[in-house]
């Protein structure tokens, strides 16, 4: 059986995988984004369904991509994803992570992704 290659996951591919951000003392499961890839990381942006704090400032909104609630099959509720804050996560991790079953690869965005923001 050929070993999962994360270098391989296409750009603007959905994944949910935990993820321990700075200051937090615990993995929370995300969605994330892949960018493309660099030197052994995947370089993702987060996804999110806090939106209230993007609707109730246009400015913030403005450089984000938002989907209504199922406007992309695998984001059930109002999603934001905010380009300009990107997360490098290294591939030993995501295969780690396929591993133990604990990577999910959602689907990808559509192919509009780049243009809508």
């Amino acid at each position: 059986m050929k070993e999962f290659d994360p270098s391989l996951i296409p750009r603007f591919t959905v994944v949910r995988i935990p993820y321990k951000f700075v200051g937090v003392a615990y993995d929370e499961t995300k969605r994330f984004v892949i960018l493309g890839h660099r030197e052994g990381y995947a370089i993702c942006i987060k996804a999110t369904t806090k939106v209230e704090i993007y609707k109730n400032n246009p400015e913030r909104l403005s450089g984000c991509v938002y989907y209504q609630a199922k406007e992309v099959t695998f984001f059930e509720t109002e999603t934001v994803i905010q380009p300009d804050n990107p997360f490098p996560i290294p591939h030993p991790y995501i295969a780690d992570c396929e591993k133990n079953g604990k990577l999910q690869i959602l689907g990808n965005l559509p192919k509009d992704f780049v243009s809508v923001r």
